[in-house]
């Protein structure tokens, strides 16, 4: 019994020294004020200093991954037909008898996976008599993976005063490439040109398509690499407002500290708001009391 009535002494104490640490005596206003200025304070140091901490389990369904994967292909495609066209010397190639054209190359398809990126690649093969006029279309597809993470073999080469490109080794499905109903093999160094010293076909990127890409697989894996500044704005309101609905979640120690400060001062803020606004009201009520006439 009596350890109950120490422990509600020193509650009660402990009390009465928070009030009097704490601006309990600030004007409503003011600590409304500070109470919304821990969403914008906290959200720059989530967007500035632990951007990359955090997971977002809903980005994968969002509108905007979308948009971000029509500028990787777009990127991807373009890049594959300057390759093609620098490997051969122009915008044709030939493979046995079938020629194909830089512009019917066309990649369709876009699937991250947890350390790789497998897009889907489509191409005309036109087979031509000696007169010139044509005598077979075909219209194939092929899938080619390659390994995205950065942790990968890549080789990076450029010619003097040429901008530097990032050579990633492919891996083909299906792994000999041979077309339908006549049962002819190409060789997937035709769509891919390999550079000098290598024996083996590579996906040539210049670095910003490299850099676009990779930021699509991040985005792809729950970690946005645009528009971090309203994501973590969101996320500081709903930490200060403790709503919490968990579809961004710290990921380090450091992530997990800042958010946890954050809710604690925004529960303590707002309590110290409603406790001055208690206070605003008793005293008004008590200056109305003393005004009465007897």
């Amino acid at each position: 019994m009596a350890s109950r009535h120490g422990f509600g002494r020193y509650a009660k104490s402990a009390t009465g020294f928070m009030l009097k640490l704490y601006p309990v005596r600030w004007p409503p206003p003011v600590l409304g004020v500070l109470y919304l200025f821990w969403i914008p304070f906290f959200a720059l140091i989530y967007t500035h200093f632990l951007g990359d901490q955090f997971y977002h389990s809903t980005l994968r369904y969002e509108p905007s991954l979308e948009g971000e994967a029509e500028d990787a292909i777009d990127a991807l495609q373009s890049a594959i037909v300057q390759n093609f066209r620098n490997g051969h010397g122009g915008d044709e190639a030939m493979a046995g008898e079938w020629r194909i054209q830089a512009d019917s190359l066309k990649v369709s398809f876009l699937h991250p996976t947890q350390d790789s990126m497998t897009f889907t690649m489509w191409f005309d093969a036109v087979k031509a008599t000696a007169e010139g006029s044509i005598e077979g279309v075909l219209h194939f597809a092929f899938d080619a993976t390659y390994d995205i993470s950065r942790k990968g073999p890549v080789m990076v080469m450029g010619g003097q005063g040429e901008p530097p490109l990032y050579y990633r080794p492919l891996s083909f499905e299906p792994q000999v490439l041979t077309l339908p109903a006549i049962n002819e093999k190409i060789d997937y160094e035709v769509f891919f040109p390999p550079p000098s010293g290598s024996l083996s076909p590579l996906l040539a990127l210049p670095p910003e398509t490299d850099e676009r890409l990779h930021d699509f697989w991040r985005a792809s894996q729950g970690l946005p690499s645009h528009h971090q500044c309203w994501r973590m704005l969101y996320l500081s309101s709903m930490t200060a407002t403790t709503v919490g609905y968990g579809d961004i979640v710290p990921l380090t120690g450091k992530a997990r500290a800042a958010v946890a400060v954050e809710a604690i001062l925004g529960v303590a803020t707002a309590g110290l708001f409603l406790n001055s606004l208690f206070q605003r009201r008793r005293q008004s009520s008590g200056r109305l009391s003393h005004k009465r006439p007897c």
